[in-house]
């Protein structure tokens, strides 16, 4: 058999089936045109030891300074890089904190939220904000809450904060971040007030959007009357907001007081709540700073951007609240059609029942008469079978007169 000289594959007899019997089925080459090659490839010159010896050395001296020439380049265009990418981003930290102290002229209250209730009761109680437009990011927050040492105080009960986007009458139904259920030690005194503060993890926020920070005490395994206080403040004269210098005069207090019984959050989230006017805020306090990556601080204040934002956010606060009242009068003028309503439907019925009550009178007054005539019906025929009955005894009477006696005359023999 035929022995491949490039491979040294030897041809077996099947091959001839698949292969031409001139052509190597392993390697493919014509075996008539293989010729032997007479230089190798990988022989080189041999050089003397000297000159092998500089060769070496002109190689390692280009070979550092490159690495040197490389090293240089990527040190300069990366101080390039930092001084045109990030020295427009990174700024010094700016921290906005609004002022615990209430503003002068501010009343203090306090509103009870509760776990459950029905219809006007609190089950959720929140602030509408809008993040400050240089230092968006919020990190921390705060609300003061109230206890009084009730008889029938629930022990142990937890509260929750979510911030989530405001819709214009509710919370999104998405929210933001959640805090963990955390409890509020218990008072042994008749009155106290504590501050609950959270720590956010650097929720970046929209300066153009509102927000809301509320909190509630449903859907964490409450008791029905667990209870807490949370204070509120806003000017002792509703009519004169001009003088009341608010930390945040756009913002405004919202509360959920729809029929709750069983506590549900998802319930909350997609029905409207009670918005104050603007100035009436909880007594809450949050922190903000300002962004790693955001631009130039002279990007943001360029052409009046800030008052024009301000105005943007206090005209979508007025429409939400005259939005509010509208539909508060909607439901007043609801309420009183549905009064007129009931009060025209129980004056038909008691007309229809007062005219029924005289149908009835009338169709037995007329039963009656129908009585009475009957009854004289049958009395005057009883007294004309009476007259007839006497009126016959009579005439038997008159004919047995009118005949006389009746003799018998004796026969002759």
């Amino acid at each position: 058999m035929t022995v491949c000289p490039q491979c040294g594959y030897e041809r077996k007899t099947n091959d001839d089936n698949f292969v031409n019997a001139e052509e190597c089925p392993k390697c493919g080459i014509f075996y008539k045109k293989w010729k032997p090659s007479s230089i190798s490839n990988n022989t080189e010159p041999i050089l003397k030891s000297s000159e092998a010896s500089n060769i070496n050395k002109e190689k390692k001296s280009i070979q550092y300074k490159s690495i040197i020439t490389f090293a240089i380049i990527f040190i300069l265009l990366a101080i390039f890089a930092k001084f045109f990418f990030f020295s427009r981003n990174e700024q010094p930290r700016l921290i906005s904190t609004l002022s615990v102290i209430p503003p002068p002229g501010m009343a203090l209250f306090c509103h009870i939220i509760r776990a459950s209730g029905n219809e006007e009761t609190i089950t959720a109680a929140g602030q509408i904000f809008k993040p400050p437009l240089q230092t968006p990011v919020l990190f921390k927050l705060g609300f003061l809450f109230t206890q009084r040492n009730f008889t029938k105080k629930v022990p142990n009960f937890k509260l929750q904060i979510i911030i989530s986007e405001w819709y214009g009458d509710h919370p999104n139904t998405t929210a933001l971040w959640v805090s963990e259920p955390t409890a509020i030690p218990d008072t042994n005194n008749n009155f106290q007030a504590d501050w609950l503060d959270f720590e956010v993890p650097h929720l970046p926020l929209n300066p153009a959007k509102f927000y809301v920070a509320w909190i509630t005490l449903s859907g964490l395994a409450n008791q029905d009357d667990a209870n807490v206080g949370i204070s509120a403040m806003w000017p002792r004269d509703s009519k004169k907001l001009d003088y009341v210098d608010s930390p945040y005069p756009e913002g405004m207090c919202t509360f959920y007081k729809q029929s709750n019984p069983y506590g549900y959050i998802s319930q909350m989230t997609n029905s409207p709540w009670e918005v104050h006017d603007v100035g009436r805020n909880l007594h809450f306090r949050m922190s903000f700073e300002n962004s790693k990556n955001e631009h130039d601080k002279k990007d943001l204040e360029n052409d009046g951007s800030q008052s024009r934002l301000n105005e943007l956010i206090q005209q979508k606060t007025n429409n939400a609240i005259i939005q509010w009242r509208e539909r508060e009068d909607q439901k007043a003028q609801q309420r009183q059609g549905e009064i007129k309503q009931q009060q025209v439907e129980r004056e038909m019925q008691y007309q229809a029942e007062i005219e029924q009550r005289q149908e009835e009178m009338k169709r037995q007054q007329i039963e009656r008469e129908q009585q009475q005539e009957e009854r004289k019906r049958q009395q005057i025929e009883r007294e004309i079978q009476q007259y007839e009955k006497e009126q016959q005894q009579n005439e038997s009477n008159t004919s047995r007169i009118m005949r006389g006696p009746v003799y018998k005359i004796p026969k002759l023999r």
